[in-house]
């Protein structure tokens, strides 16, 4: 490991082709025999005949390209993490042990500079406390090309192409313990629609188990704490959209790479009409914004969650996979299911015939408790290889009332389906 430089992670998955592309834009980068790689490759989704097949081909590129680094270090996960869960463990793992890195994916071309410019920016703003992060993207705003300065300060982290400090990342609460404690959806919006107002949608969208985002997080984090990130006014990154990619929803807009950058200067650039017309790129339509103000969100959200879970169940089958697959895999043999609502049912019934069992039910009714192998939430039950939550209201709380108790592995339907 480099002692002059901060180590740059690289997180990969299935994207072979597109990993190649970011691989070769990375070794071409200034200075980059002075960093050194950590590659992190997250396991085969068992759903996904392909993905071990990926993954070795990510493998074997990253051996050609051996001599282009300080060095290249290959750390792969045995099953399939998803994102948030790898990128929340490894950069953290990472953080404890250098203090500070620049994280970049498997879908991202990269200026010159980019990384020499995250890693100057975090030996200049390490000790300023009102900085939370860097990035090297930046939107195509109007208002940065006609600035005479280098960077402007966000009270929005990016995703792409980032680096930070291991004494603001492990201040992150990435359970949301006072989610449930704010009592009002103004008060929601007030601390994080500085940001942008899509910022409060994605968030409620992860307490049901519609988003599998660390950034969310790291975000609502950074808003509480009023802290800014780093933003160039020259766009440094470039994101290969990819059908294939798992997290690629929508197109958002991006600014061509330039083939040479000019001399950047680090200063603390706060200017409001560049954060409105950045947050303006954010999209939501009215009607997200007035029914998640009405309160609607709970309904809409529970209704979105069964249909994706069902849905992709459904493509699961068709394709010749069954939902035992995802436990077996793992060496969950015995499990216990949260909801003897049809979703419990259904998933015990797919379950009849193979090597895992179902040793109980857990459920809120108690007059399910006279059918027998039922338990009350605040019973003492049995321990178990893991318990499936298959109700979508209060998925999160649920989540972590159960894993006080269990001590071990808590999982919704939807992190088993969506290993699709």
């Amino acid at each position: 490991m480099s002692m002059n430089k901060p180590p740059v992670i690289l997180l990969a998955y299935n994207k072979s082709t597109e990993f190649n592309k970011t691989l070769e834009s990375l070794s071409m980068a200034n200075n980059i025999k002075q960093y050194s790689i950590l590659v992190h490759i997250d396991g085969p989704n068992v759903f996904k005949d392909d993905d071990l097949e990926s993954i070795k081909i990510i493998k074997d590129t990253c051996d050609t390209y051996g001599g282009r680094f300080a060095s290249i270090e290959i750390y792969e996960e045995k099953y399939h993490r998803g994102l948030a869960e790898s990128v929340i463990s490894f950069v953290s793992d990472v953080l404890k042990k250098y203090g500070k890195a620049i994280v970049i994916e498997d879908d991202l071309i990269l200026s010159n500079d980019c990384i020499d410019f995250l890693a100057d920016g975090l030996e200049y703003y390490e000790s300023d406390k009102h900085i939370w992060s860097l990035t090297g993207y930046c939107p195509p705003l109007n208002r940065v090309t006609e600035s005479e300065h280098s960077v402007f300060l966000h009270y929005r982290a990016a995703s792409l192409a980032w680096a930070t400090w291991n004494n603001r990342w492990e201040s992150v609460d990435w359970k949301l313990d006072d989610f449930e404690k704010i009592e009002d959806i103004d008060e929601l919006i007030k601390v994080f629609s500085k940001g942008g107002y899509d910022l409060p949608i994605m968030l409620t969208r992860q307490m049901y188990g519609l988003l599998d985002s660390w950034a969310v997080r790291w975000c609502y984090s950074q808003c509480k704490r009023n802290m800014m990130t780093v933003y160039p006014m020259e766009n440094r990154v470039y994101h290969m959209t990819s059908e294939k990619g798992t997290h690629v929803t929508r197109d958002f807009p991006q600014a061509q790479l330039k083939k040479e950058y000019g001399r950047y200067r680090f200063e603390d650039n706060i200017d409001e009409n560049i954060i409105s017309e950045f947050n303006a790129f954010q999209n939501i339509t009215d009607t997200q914004l007035i029914a998640w103000k009405r309160n609607d969100f709970n309904s809409i959200y529970k209704f979105e969650a069964m249909v994706n879970v069902l849905s992709t169940w459904k493509e699961i089958s068709l394709d010749g996979h069954n939902i035992a697959e995802y436990f077996i895999n793992r060496g969950y043999k015995n499990i216990a299911i949260y909801g003897k609502g049809r979703l419990g049912k259904f998933l015990r019934r797919e379950l009849i015939g193979s090597e895992v069992s179902v040793s109980y039910y857990i459920d809120k009714d108690p007059y399910l408790r006279r059918e027998g192998e039922c338990y009350l939430p605040d019973d003492d039950y049995p321990h178990v290889d893991v318990i499936i939550i298959t109700t979508m209201e209060g998925l999160w709380i649920t989540w972590k009332k159960l894993i006080s108790k269990q001590k071990g592995v808590v999982k919704s339907i939807i992190d088993v389906v969506k290993d699709r």
